[in-house]
């Protein structure tokens, strides 16, 4: 009897609630319902761009360059990869994947450069943006300030066992995800600054999942690890990090956010605090989730759509861990991520600053 009511209810409510939410995602995003982000619209939106794609071997990394090799029409993307020899092996597979979907020979018009990228090492972190940079410059054929339309910080760890890094004394997830990232954007700033371009930093629904940054900070201790947790923290860094962009950058580029709700990737092979069990039904369940190239969709329009994905925006999958990509808010605000204040922003920033010395 109890049990039947319960199922009434939730049945009553359920319709009302996804209408609510329905229209709080259209009020956000003009686009909900007359247009979709798709090939053509990374064609048309990519055209002559210069992009550098961090953790471009594999995962939504992997999808968001396939993505742009398809369209074909941006000047140069650049795969940043922790090791060489996987981003060689995966630019090719990307070319041959391409070449068997295409309908006629493919000729490949954009500059597809993979260049070596450790965001554990700031010294690998500098010596890849020197080679980026002497990239763009050759592919723009300028030699000062080499434009940089659009940094995608997207590669990124999860749940791996805890590690100090003993460039910024911080765990090894916050130090890849947020630290390497910060180093990396403070490096090309003037590139970006030079094209007026745009940073996209990839979050994730976890950010949600994190208690205030202020109260983790120096709390990166042994006896106090916990993984997913740890891993939301440098998420909602992610965010935080965006916000602060947007401060003292706003004016000279742009900087928004993306996540890809529930995408199948590898990074779930890594957690060391799940069976194999569980790690092989993450990156194989097909229910409520996306595969790269589909959940890669959120970070390219992030990245592409300037028409309506503006300064600060949010853009992630319409009902949270799959769907199409749509503006779920801002930086300060969104329907999928808890709000965040200046304070903690700046707090984080002056964090970041500390342990990799002042670098913007």
């Amino acid at each position: 009897m109890v049990l039947a009511i319960a199922i009434k209810i939730t049945l009553l409510v359920l319709p009302v609630l996804l209408a609510y939410y329905i229209g709080a995602i259209a009020s956000k995003d003009p686009y909900l319902f007359s247009k979709d982000f798709n090939a053509d619209e990374i064609a048309r939106l990519s055209t002559d761009k210069t992009i550098i794609v961090t953790g471009a071997n594999a995962g939504l990394g992997y999808g968001t360059t396939k993505a742009l090799i398809k369209a074909n029409t941006a000047k140069v993307v650049i795969m940043g990869c922790r090791h060489m020899g996987k981003c060689e092996v995966a630019k090719k597979r990307i070319l041959r994947e391409v070449q068997n979907e295409s309908e006629e020979y493919f000729w490949l018009k954009t500059a597809l450069i993979p260049i070596e990228l450790d965001l554990s090492s700031k010294l690998s972190i500098w010596k890849f943006t020197k080679k980026a940079q002497g990239a763009i410059s050759k592919a723009t054929s300028t030699n000062i300030r080499a434009p940089l339309d659009i940094l995608i910080n997207n590669a990124g760890i999860m749940g791996v066992p805890h590690e100090i890094m003993e460039e910024t004394e911080t765990d090894i997830q916050f130090h890849v995800n947020h630290m390497g990232h910060f180093a990396l954007t403070s490096y090309l700033q003037e590139n970006l600054i030079s094209a007026k371009g745009r940073v996209v930093s990839v979050s994730s629904l976890a950010g949600a999942l994190s208690p205030k940054l202020v109260d983790m900070m120096y709390s990166f201790l042994p006896e106090k690890f916990q993984p997913i947790p740890y891993y939301a923290t440098s998420k909602r860094a992610n965010i935080l990090f965006t916000y602060g962009l947007i401060k003292r950058f706003g004016d000279q580029f742009e900087a928004v956010i993306a996540h890809p709700g529930y995408t199948r990737t590898t990074i779930t092979k890594s957690w060391s605090f799940a069976p194999k069990s569980i790690q092989d039904f993450m990156t194989k369940n097909t229910i409520g989730s996306m595969d790269k190239e589909y959940g890669a969709l959120s970070q390219l329009r992030a990245a592409l759509d300037i028409e309506t994905v503006t300064q600060g925006r949010y853009v992630g999958p319409l009902f949270g861990i799959f769907g199409k990509p749509v503006i779920v808010g801002n930086t300060v605000e969104s329907l999928h991520h808890m709000s965040v204040s200046e304070k903690e922003a700046d707090d984080l920033w002056a964090l970041s600053e500390k342990a990799f010395g002042t670098i913007f």
